[in-house]
């Protein structure tokens, strides 16, 4: 049954610096800037301006966290997939 999940990997954001009130402005001024008019919009199409318009204005505030990468030499994609495989079987 799990080949017909759908995995949705989001970007991790460095919410950290939002704590910094510049940028919880700068925030707010992205959204206002990317939300528009909801006038003649169907509800999908108004649901989809708004989780664009806060994705977009996070990444552009706070920005997207590094991923972090691993030292391990014997570390490769094949074992990475094997090991994200198990855990959604678990």
């Amino acid at each position: 049954h799990n080949e017909n999940l759908l995995v949705i990997e989001e970007p991790r954001y460095e919410f950290e610096s939002f704590r910094n009130e510049s940028t919880q402005n700068l925030y707010q001024r992205r959204l206002d800037e990317k939300l528009m008019d909801t006038e003649g919009l169907t509800f999908i199409e108004i649901y989809n301006n708004i989780i664009d318009s806060l994705k977009k204005a996070t990444q552009e505030a706070i920005g997207i966290q590094e991923a972090k990468r691993s030292n391990k030499i014997w570390w490769d994609e094949e074992i990475a997939d094997s090991i994200d495989m198990k855990r959604r079987k678990i």
